[in-house]
């Protein structure tokens, strides 16, 4: 296989090594789904991102998200790392303010002001109550009771996260 250019992304951090880390993939057009995968495998980090290609299209320019595990059709901190490497490397968006990002999920587009980039979360895959199975591996994998829980909710865009809500933040 050829050498592939990355570039590891600490997003959310003002300084190398602090921040979500991110490995992000640029003229990864020519790999397949299972090499990306074998290659998020590798690196394991939370999340992996693929540029297929570097020029925008009509929608965007695209990019896939794996985790160690999986792809996922959208992730946050990948979106602004993706975004941040590429036009670190000379990428350049159709308007100076606003980028869009094509993922599984759907076009994302991406607000740049001065060095900030953010997004507007796109529409959740799925919303609203959570039932009780899926609370109890909730309660679980969090180590707590049960009733320790007030409140819980389909929060999911992707990764297929589960909001919930309890009593204080001491206790979070």
């Amino acid at each position: 296989m050829k050498g592939i250019e990355y570039r590891i992304v600490d997003v959310f951090g003002e300084q190398k090594f602090h921040g979500n880390q991110l490995a992000v993939f640029l003229d990864a057009g020519d790999l397949d789904g299972e090499t990306m995968q074998r290659l998020a495998r590798e690196m394991n980090f939370s999340e992996s991102t693929f540029v297929l290609d570097t020029k925008p299209n009509e929608t965007g320019w695209p990019v896939r998200i794996f985790t160690p595990q999986a792809e996922v059709p959208f992730a946050g901190h990948p979106t602004l790392g993706t975004c941040h490497a590429w036009l670190s490397r000379g990428g350049r968006p159709r308007r100076a303010d606003r980028i869009v990002q094509e993922c599984r999920l759907g076009a994302i587009p991406i607000r740049r002001s001065e060095n900030r980039l953010a997004f507007a979360a796109p529409d959740p895959l799925r919303s609203g109550p959570v039932d009780e199975p899926d609370l109890a591996r909730v309660d679980d994998y969090l180590g707590i009771e049960r009733e320790e829980i007030v409140d819980a909710a389909w929060c999911d865009n992707g990764p297929g996260w589960i909001g919930v809500m309890l009593e204080s933040a001491e206790r979070v």
